[in-house]
């Protein structure tokens, strides 16, 4: 969440009225929302959405298989190469 792109990027998202969920195993909730009045999730939701976006290239999500997250028809998207 230290990268105010990505925050950025997350606002129009939001702009479009998308429900976005922020997933950041690395983040302090506490000091993301009085930074940004954002929420985050530490651990990985059990949902299935119709788009992931990866916006950085954490190590701990290379092991992970966000196919899993996505609905039948959903789609995931890295902005960064890992």
């Amino acid at each position: 969440m230290r990268n105010t792109r990505i925050v950025d990027a997350i606002c129009k998202l939001k702009e479009y009225d998308a429900n976005v969920v922020i997933y950041d195993p690395w983040g302090n909730p506490g000091e993301v929302h009085l930074e940004y009045g954002l929420d985050i999730e530490t651990k990985l939701p059990m949902v299935k959405f119709d788009a992931v976006v990866l916006a950085v290239a954490h190590k701990d999500f290379e092991g992970l298989d966000f196919s899993a997250s996505t609905q039948n028809n959903g789609v995931c998207y890295s902005l960064k190469k890992s």
